[in-house]
């Protein structure tokens, strides 16, 4: 396992090929990402979207190709310099026994109260918080009970978020938000880290705003969406 540590200039996916249990996927990929970016990624379901990002966070392997950060090969990091560079979030929340505070901070060790209140007001749960019986220092269960599914997606956003990584992959992360609260999520995002690079899978993506490009995935390729 090989280790890297520098600041991400440009994120770019070289030849890269995929299939799964037989089944191809992606044929020769190449595209490229820079600090700042929002970039859809659609496509017709079984396409291969989420697969073909799974290969970026390291929970698939590519037949051939890469991912690259400044030219650098991701092939054969360890998780801990991946998970410098890449955080993702899907529409299975999945939180761990202890306080809202200890899940929220499992990404930063030093991490101050005024800097997670700050983003919890972004995502529109900062008096959500307040009003449980302690605050962050409540159980996450207690949260689990009292708030619904949107908003333990949030959270888990919220988590990811403060990891600050170069890249955020949210695969179908707002799905089960309303259009206001997606918008505020995806603002708070920018607003919170406006040089991430943000891709976003999306079954409803013509509605997500303030995008720099929307690709598509289509007969084994990624390519450019033609629509706004």
């Amino acid at each position: 396992m090989s280790s890297y540590d520098a600041p991400l200039a440009n994120l770019s996916c070289a030849q890269l090929t995929l299939s799964r249990a037989d089944n191809p996927l992606l044929n020769d990929v190449n595209v490229e990402f820079y600090p700042g970016e929002r970039v859809t990624i659609e496509g017709e379901s079984g396409v291969g979207k989420s697969s073909w990002l799974m290969t970026l966070s390291g929970t698939l392997t590519a037949d051939s190709g890469d991912w690259r950060i400044n030219g650098v090969p991701m092939h054969g990091w360890d998780d801990v310099t991946r998970s410098r560079y890449v955080a993702s979030v899907d529409q299975q929340v999945v939180f761990f026994s202890g306080t809202l505070r200890n899940n929220l901070s499992l990404v930063r060790k030093a991490l101050s109260d005024d800097e997670l209140w700050s983003l919890l007001s972004l995502m529109r749960l900062k008096n959500l918080v307040l009003e449980l019986p302690q605050g962050l220092d409540s159980a996450i269960g207690e949260a689990q009970r009292l708030f619904s599914g949107g908003e333990m997606q949030r959270l888990a956003i919220v988590r990811a978020a403060l990891a600050k990584t170069p890249v955020l992959i949210l695969d179908e992360a707002t799905a089960h938000l309303d259009q206001i609260s997606e918008q505020t999520v995806l603002e708070g995002l920018r607003q919170y880290h406006p040089e991430q690079i943000q891709l976003i899978i999306s079954h409803r993506a013509t509605r997500v705003q303030q995008v720099n490009r929307r690709l598509r995935v289509e007969a084994g390729d990624v390519k450019e969406s033609r629509h706004d």
